[in-house]
């Protein structure tokens, strides 16, 4: 109290007092307004500033932009100016400009009759928005459909951001003996939104590059004569890292250039376009997914509005041998009883025929007489060529893989077989397609048939289950654990990017993932044509099914919208839908590295409800979710392992990333990159044959029980120089003999595991766990290796510390196998999101520096 007895506080003498007192309010005021007009000018220049340049150069119509991008040089620059020709593979000079990719594009689902519409496509393309050009108006340039405008087999070439809007267009004339039939046109995939014309009449627009789309097209082109020339245009928007939509690893070319983690983007048609006469009712697709343990094979036939409540009729053939026969309704489930099933493996890739009949309305299903349903098909000779499905893969078909030596030591691959040679005739027929059905598989049709499909399937069952060392959970195929040793396979071609140069090419990466010994093929988020999963179910490969990311990259809206995620989620649902007859397909990847990843657990239990009869993987590395049937680590070089849990086993995502240059087959030589580089490649088999040493002792562990190990990676991609194979596919890096050896001794003994418990090589473990305790590259306290140190010098010309060399080869300390080095909450550091938030920091720096000078502390 003051000495008036007044509280202090209302003292005229008290600090308090005085700063409520009208004049300093007003000289306060006065200061505040000075104080911000001298902060807001500088700032909002700054602000404006910052506007211009992120906005400089963007797509006026996108809603979600990411990092800046401006047209500049295209892949002649990235390649051809650098090395001085255009890199292309065994299989280049065997497409056909005018009918590329000519195989018949839906294995899984035959008819007789249709028409290839690849080829040469009138062209072009803007950064901007306009309108469709006029009919019958000619487009400036040419390309070769179904090549990615950014791909050399396109004739396009061409990689920035000004292929942001596409206009395709061309003629065609329908066979004769398609009159009165309906006709659909066909996309195998278009990236990324797809408008489509026939004659001037819009049919419809399609968002999604990933997955195959229809139009029928009949009412365009009806009530013209035979020999008319019909027009198609196709209006593709592509914005690629401009919107969170799936986009797998594609960035546009500039800013960041084709190195790095993330290639060239592949713009626009880039899978088959082809048409199909049917009839009014028909068949649009089927479900078929074996049950093992019933004993028999669950069915759905979809049709179109006609075909609805209408019967089908499947009968089921090995070799020409009938095997069973059922009948069902359209729209409806029903079984098809497979008695002492041959299973399908990746050893063992047998595959049944099926013949599916849609019956008229007024069929009753008791008087069919499936006998002779069966009588009237082909002979058992013509089955068996048409598909040749039922037989376990022969030596021939992994011929093409025997290698020749040249005078370096390297292994060098062989060509690929002659192109085959077209039947006359505009229905697209191609001689020699192991895929394709004889016509005579459809000739002397049933009584009452309205429409006829080839199909086959395969029967085996995916599970996960206990067995082993520590009893843990461990993904099954039919009943039995094998371990899951695949590659990352990123689906990628020096000359056709997306798209494979031909159906050998595509056939080619399967078959020599065989020979070097590898049992699974990761497809890391790419999803490809239907033909690929078929030489999967053919040759016999386990294959991982990632689901394209989303652009993840974006800084300003790292979040997806509510409408983002909504088209995400609809892109997944159709990859499921339309590989559900694939019986390689073993598993699905819902997320990678947190790239694009949100609400984890709903997505991954909404996708699992569409297809419970495969395993889900719901986050493969860093952000993991308590989710799914697998706690998935990646480790580079690794190997690692997390401890499985009660519900989920244990799988390594990605390790390795072994580089090895080989000159003349290097993409960007001066930025090829691995996580680390080898010398030589006996360097590379002693270093690998190592890491596959590390992984057989974590799989028998008990504390880790690794099911699974996917290496990084097939072939080269762009700059990354850390594949099997070289970019072209010409050179094979390390010795056949040494791979196949390494990964059928680990096979074997994943298989003793059914058997009871297996010995752990406690040498092979300490190393494992050493290695997977060890900071990844990029992380503070790495050391790097002595080949990859020797390959930092030789690049910057200066001589090797010997010293630094003895110090690294010293062995690293050992570390308790029962240590807790595996935690549920493990998250690998993002090394763009570290550099993005080292620039705001820097950026947040200045503001307050600005601020400082202003005379605020706040």
């Amino acid at each position: 109290m003051s000495d008036t007895g007044r509280p202090r506080y209302l003292d005229s003498d008290t600090p308090r007092y005085h700063r409520k007192r009208p004049e300093f309010k007003r000289q306060k005021q006065f200061a505040r307004r000075k104080c911000s007009w001298a902060l807001c000018l500088p700032v909002s220049a700054l602000l404006l500033v910052a506007a211009y340049l992120y906005l400089k150069g963007r797509p006026a119509d996108v809603s979600h932009w990411g990092h800046t991008s401006t047209p500049n040089k295209n892949l002649t620059y990235w390649y051809k100016e650098t090395n001085g020709r255009t890199m292309i593979t065994p299989w280049t000079k065997d497409v056909d400009r005018d009918a590329p990719q000519p195989e018949y594009p839906r294995p899984q689902m035959q008819r007789p009759a249709w028409q290839n519409l690849n080829g040469q496509w009138e062209f072009d393309c803007t950064s901007l928005t306009g309108a469709l050009p006029n009919l019958n108006e000619t487009l400036k340039r040419k390309i070769t459909v179904p090549f990615p405008v950014e791909s050399y087999l396109s004739g396009i070439f061409q990689a920035d951001d000004s292929t942001a809007h596409m206009w395709y267009r061309r003629t065609f004339t329908l066979p004769a003996e398609w009159s009165g039939s309906r006709v659909l046109l066909h996309f195998g995939a278009v990236d990324w939104q797809a408008t489509v014309t026939v004659n001037g009449q819009q049919l419809g627009v399609h968002k999604g590059g990933y997955d195959k789309f229809s139009f029928d097209i009949t009412k365009a082109v009806d009530g013209r004569p035979a020999s008319h020339q019909h027009e198609i245009q196709v209006q593709v928007f592509d914005p690629t890292e401009f919107s969170h939509h799936p986009v797998g690893k594609q960035r546009i070319h500039p800013p960041r250039g084709p190195s790095g983690i993330f290639y060239t983007a592949a713009s626009g048609i880039w899978q088959t376009v082809w048409l199909e006469p049917v009839p009014d009712a028909y068949v649009e697709g089927l479900d078929l997914v074996p049950n093992v343990d019933k004993g028999h094979l669950d069915i759905l036939v979809r049709g179109n509005a006609a075909a609805k409540g209408l019967t089908v009729m499947v009968n089921a053939s090995s070799a020409g041998r009938a095997v069973g026969s059922s009948m069902g309704v359209v729209g409806q489930g029903f079984t098809l009883s497979v008695p002492q099933a041959h299973l399908w493996s990746f050893d063992d890739p047998f595959l049944y025929d099926l013949d599916v009949v849609l019956l008229a309305k007024s069929t009753d299903p008791v008087q069919v007489s499936l006998g002779q349903a069966q009588s009237s098909r082909s002979s058992s000779t013509d089955k068996a060529a048409a598909m040749g499905t039922a037989s376990q893969i022969t030596e021939s078909d992994l011929r093409g893989l025997e290698s020749s030596t040249d005078t370096s030591g390297r292994r060098l691959l062989k060509e690929a077989d002659p192109k085959s040679k077209k039947q006359k005739g505009s229905a697209g027929k191609v001689e020699a397609d192991p895929a394709r059905v004889s016509d005579s598989v459809f000739d002397n049709a049933i009584e009452n048939q309205v429409d006829h499909v080839r199909a086959y399937f395969g029967m085996r069952k995916v599970s996960l289950g206990r067995v082993g060392n520590g009893n843990s959970l461990r993904p099954l195929l039919n009943d039995k654990f094998v371990f899951h040793m695949g590659m990352l396979d990123q689906g990628y071609w020096p000359d056709g990017i997306y798209t494979a140069p031909t159906d050998a090419a595509l056939k080619y990466d399967i078959e020599a993932s065989k020979q070097m010994g590898f049992n699974m093929l990761r497809k890391h988020i790419k999803v490809e044509p239907d033909r690929w999963y078929y030489w999967a179910d053919r040759l016999g490969i386990l294959v991982w099914q990632d689901m394209p990311s989303m652009f993840w990259e974006d800084h300003v809206l790292p979040k997806p919208s509510p409408q983002e995620k909504e088209q995400f989620e609809l892109e997944f649902e159709r990859m499921i839908h339309h590989h559900k007859s694939f019986p390689s397909i073993v598993m699905y990847v819902v997320f990678n590295e947190g790239w694009g990843q949100y609400e984890t657990e709903r997505i991954t239990k909404r996708m699992q409800s569409l297809d419970p009869s495969r395993l889900f993987n719901a986050a493969s590395g860093w952000v993991d979710a308590p989710v799914g049937d697998f706690i998935d680590m990646h480790k580079y070089v690794g190997p690692g392992a997390f401890n499985p849990t009660s519900t989920r086993a244990s799988v390594l995502g990605e390790f390795g990333g072994l580089g090895l240059k080989v000159d003349g087959h290097q993409w960007i030589p001066k930025d090829s990159f691995s996580y680390e580089m080898q010398a030589t490649a006996s360097q590379l088999e002693t270093r690998y044959s190592g890491l596959i040493a590390q992984i057989s002792a974590l799989m028998t562990s008990p504390d880790f029980s690794l099911c699974a190990a996917v290496y990084t990676e097939l072939t080269d991609v762009e700059a990354e120089v850390n594949g099997m194979l070289t970019y072209d596919r010409q050179v094979m890096k390390m010795d056949v003999g040494v791979t196949s050896k390494v990964h059928a001794d680990l096979l074997t003994l994943s298989r003793q595991i059914n058997d009871g418990p297996v010995a752990v090589d406690q040498k092979q473990l300490r190393k494992a766990v050493t290695s997977m305790t060890a900071p990844n590259k990029g992380q503070k306290g790495y050391t790097a290796p002595p080949s990859e140190v020797a390959e930092q010098a030789r690049r910057a010309q200066i001589p090797l510390n010997r010293v630094a060399v003895s110090l690294l080869q010293q062995p690293a300390a050992e570390v308790d196998v029962k240590s807790p080095v595996n935690q549920p909450t493990y998250q690998q550091p993002d090394t763009f999101d570290a550099a993005t938030k080292a620039a705001g920091h820097r950026v947040a720096d200045g503001i307050h520096t600005i601020w400082r000078v202003l005379g605020r502390s706040d």
